[in-house]
């Protein structure tokens, strides 16, 4: 279900599972567009993510292998007043071994991204 504009964001948390640690990082706003096939290297016109595909920063990125909850709500509050989302990125500090976490596509479903989302309409 999609969270209507103009919501109230109560709360909202990504779930993510690193299946390969790397350095430590950041979560970021994305700026473009990209879609399910976009991998690191493909993300925008030139390979690995520039920082101009980089927007608002959201939190620091999880780090060791497991599941791990990023509260985003404050990226949710934003797209629900109107800014457009583009999703996330995560970012390693290094820009060299980033954390991999398992896709939308996992064959473990637990492993699959999980967003939820608390909302309410004025």
């Amino acid at each position: 279900m999609r969270v209507p504009p103009g919501a109230t964001i109560h709360g909202a948390l990504l779930t993510v599972q690193i299946v390969d640690d790397g350095d430590p990082g950041g979560v970021y706003e994305a700026t473009i567009d990209w879609d399910e096939s976009t991998t690191w290297s493909t993300f925008g016109p030139l390979a690995g993510v520039q920082p101009s595909e980089v927007g608002v920063f959201v939190t620091d990125a999880p780090t060791g292998a497991g599941a791990h909850d990023i509260d985003v709500t404050s990226s949710l509050a934003r797209w629900s007043a109107g800014v457009t989302s583009h999703g996330w990125v995560i970012v390693p500090d290094a820009r060299d071994d980033g954390v991999d976490c398992a896709s939308s596509e996992h064959g473990e479903t637990n492993f699959r991204p999980r967003l939820v989302v608390e909302w309410s309409m004025p």
